[in-house]
């Protein structure tokens, strides 16, 4: 979807923690410089990088340094002034993962996670990142349909 000077994508996700791990690897072995950092509020401004994308439990960057760089990152998360501090999940580079989660109204029951991005029309590299990745999940990934029945 385009909004003003914005493409803005998602794709829903259910995955397992083996799941996870494969995504992980897969894009560490796709892209040269790829980093996970855990974008949970903090009081800190450390930037707390991932090894898998399964150690986040709120939410994720996947960011493409060589798209926007670690140190570029860091500068926007030492632009805000006071605690808690956020850590940006979309822009020039990046794609903010929400992992999957158990459902709060049945503990059987699985929520959905996405991939979601947005950024500038005029921004070709996070523009092929981004497809290079959402096609990747789209051959990787396995469609499962439920239906429900009593």
């Amino acid at each position: 979807m385009k909004r003003g000077n914005n493409i803005i994508k998602q794709i829903g996700l259910f995955m397992t923690a083996v799941d996870q791990h494969e995504l992980s690897k897969l894009l560490s072995d796709s892209f040269e410089n790829i980093h996970f950092i855990d974008t949970a509020k903090s009081n800190d401004k450390s930037i707390k990088e991932l090894t898998t994308l399964a150690e986040t439990t709120v939410a994720a960057t996947i960011l493409n340094a060589a798209v926007f760089s670690i140190d570029e990152y860091r500068q926007l998360v030492d632009a805000q002034d006071t605690p808690p501090y956020s850590f940006p999940m979309v822009g020039k580079g990046m794609i903010q993962y929400i992992p999957p989660t158990v459902a709060k109204y049945d503990d059987k029951c699985l929520k959905d996670g996405y991939l979601g991005v947005s950024y500038n029309v005029n921004d070709s590299e996070t523009e092929a990142f981004v497809k290079k990745v959402f096609k990747m999940v789209g051959e990787k990934g396995k469609k499962v349909f439920f239906n429900c029945q009593e």
